[in-house]
């Protein structure tokens, strides 16, 4: 469902958006590289960043599809770094 303001750039995949699963693999991958590669964060966020923002803009997700992505990619992210530095 779509609210009536919101006007739609493509057609989307199916009738669910929660949550947004692009946003939770940027964040994910933002987080991940930032820690193992410092010098690439300057990069990484604002792509993590602007992939969020271009879920709302191209009207596919609402601003809470976007933010719980984002908190489950960064959980998924701390929760795999906390297991590799256990490991090692």
């Amino acid at each position: 469902m779509a609210h009536d303001g919101l006007v739609l750039s493509v057609a989307p995949l199916d009738k669910y958006s929660f949550p947004s699963g692009h946003t939770l693999h940027a964040v994910n991958f933002a987080i991940q590289i930032a820690v193992f590669a410092p010098g690439l964060a300057w990069l990484v966020i604002p792509f993590a960043l602007m992939v969020a923002l271009s879920r709302m803009v191209l009207g596919l997700h609402y601003l809470s599809d976007v933010l719980v992505g984002g908190v489950i990619g960064a959980l998924i992210a701390v929760s795999s770094l906390w297991v590799v530095s256990t490991l090692s």
